[in-house]
């Protein structure tokens, strides 16, 4: 599966459906999309929920991309209007609405920058434990059981939820700053819900390395110039997706601490169970052959 999409002016863009879903049926009601045949096989609905880093710089033929070959109307803004406004400080021309979308602003913490770089040093990240052996890095596991409850707590994830729940909806793009770490954690909550495999959920979180393209050397020289790491190796490790941080935060925190992805979503997003229901369905459907 080639899940990143070419969006002119937008980084790390890509389609979260195509992941196969191992339990699917895993409901408090079976939906009549869903059977129990084992022979089924059920997957994230391809072409309707998008990932991204911010879309602030996206070009004319970028936007004719989003809105006339993917068809996203609606838009889920994560970052809090501090980052919002030093986009706009640092790049004047860039875009906070995008011509024929609706922008949702869903931010998960209200003040504070909460990029990559900041995210870490928040969370005690440093470039020591970066480079290390040991098998996850705690500052980040740390930061994303943070972003999780906060965003349970400010309803930014309940509020795409309950918007792919109308009937009307179409597909729709959530994003931060760089697409890593809120929205790797909302993608992996809702990958999680809805059956996909942990290794398919932590393969999927570290495409962002990659996924960063051009903007990973900006934000390396950013820390080599703030001092906050030593060497690009230590820089690069700081910026990068590594596996086990995934890995950790579902075992450690939506297993351990949450008692799974369905509990999260009810009992901190305070979503019912039925449209919990819903939701997977709308999302799972049969697995096509070629």
């Amino acid at each position: 599966m080639q899940p990143f999409i070419s969006v002119d002016g937008v980084v790390n863009f890509r389609d979260i459906g195509g992941y196969v879903c191992r339990n699917p049926a895993g409901l408090s009601s079976l939906p009549s999309n869903v059977d129990e045949t084992p022979e089924k096989q059920w997957c994230i609905r391809p072409g309707f929920v998008f990932r991204a880093a911010q879309p602030s710089q996206i070009t004319p033929a970028g936007i004719e991309i989003l809105k006339k070959t993917l068809a996203i109307q609606a838009i889920f803004d994560f970052r809090s209007e501090s980052e919002i406004q030093l986009v706009s400080k640092r790049y004047p021309d860039s875009l906070l609405d995008i011509p024929g979308t609706t922008r949702h602003a869903v931010p998960v913490f209200q003040e504070g920058d909460y990029s990559p770089i900041s995210l870490a040093k928040r969370y005690g990240v440093t470039a020591d434990e970066s480079t290390n052996d040991q098998s996850f890095r705690p500052g980040f596991v740390k930061a994303y059981e943070a972003i999780a409850r906060n965003a349970a707590q400010a309803g930014s994830f309940r509020a795409i939820i309950q918007h792919i729940l109308q009937d009307s909806a179409g597909p729709v793009l959530f994003h931060c700053t760089v697409g890593k770490d809120r929205t790797g954690v909302f993608s992996a909550l809702i990958l999680k819900l809805c059956g996909v495999a942990d290794e398919d959920i932590v393969a999927d979180y570290a495409l962002t390395t990659q996924g960063l393209g051009v903007w990973r050397e900006h934000l390396i020289q950013r820390l080599l110039q703030r001092g906050e790491a030593t060497t690009k190796e230590q820089a690069e490790a700081i910026i990068s997706s590594d596996p086990r941080d995934m890995k950790a935060f579902l075992s450690n925190v939506v297993e351990g601490e949450f008692g799974g992805a369905r509990n999260y979503f009810v009992n901190l997003c305070g979503l019912p169970e039925g449209e919990v229901d819903r939701v997977i369905t709308k999302l799972v459907v049969p697995k096509t052959t070629k």
